[in-house]
């Protein structure tokens, strides 16, 4: 090898909703249509939510289960990941580690087509999501196999077990619902604006 080889690149993993786009807006302003009212934001992940609402658990996940299969109409990019992305391309491998379902990645590969970021992500990998079952890899065995050097995720229970097997993870975000807090040593990023500045040092 020559002594003039590039450095390896970082290996990073990114959740796709709610840390690359906006899921939760585009399932608000779709539940507001269904119910043809303005509706308090609430934890879309919790069943109890959509009860409050008027769905049933079945209702909910076949809701979703069509958004879902719709691309999630009208969905946008959290501001500032493009900028992220685009500027730590020449440093940094990316690698969307997602728990939608595999049999819709063609819907995710559409809307990173459709939003510009397909030139900056070398693969999509599905992980266990605890709705649908399946026997797929967890987020933290996903990121072992991929020999990741970071994850960024909104959700605490995923970067607390990444940063347990020793992966460097960042809580991105937070849509203000947590049961848990994140371990000592989880890096919490508000947003890809503040965070992005701080990653950039990184990656």
């Amino acid at each position: 090898m020559s002594q003039f080889s590039s450095p390896r690149k970082r290996l990073v993993g990114l959740d796709f909703d709610d840390t690359v786009v906006d899921t939760t807006g585009a399932v608000m302003r779709s539940i507001e249509q269904e119910l043809g009212k303005s509706v308090e934001p609430g934890n879309i992940s919790d069943f109890g939510y959509w009860e409050s609402l008027g769905f049933s658990r079945v209702q909910a996940l076949e809701f979703c289960a069509d958004l879902e299969a719709d691309g999630y109409p009208g969905i946008e990019l959290i501001p500032g990941v493009d900028l992220l992305l685009e500027e730590t391309k020449e440093e940094s491998d990316f690698f969307i580690v997602t728990a939608r379902r595999p049999v819709r990645q063609d819907v995710t590969l559409r809307t990173l087509a459709t939003k510009g970021l397909d030139k900056f992500i070398k693969a999509i990998h599905h992980t266990q999501n605890p709705y649908y079952g399946g026997d797929l890899p967890t987020k933290a065995e996903m990121c072992l196999q991929l020999g990741l050097d970071v994850f960024i995720d909104n959700e605490v229970r995923h970067v607390n077990a990444c940063h347990k097997v020793g992966v460097r993870s960042f809580l991105f975000g937070s849509q203000g619902f947590r049961d848990i807090d994140p371990h000592d040593g989880v890096v919490e990023i508000p947003d890809w604006t503040i965070g992005g500045a701080y990653l950039k040092g990184l990656l």
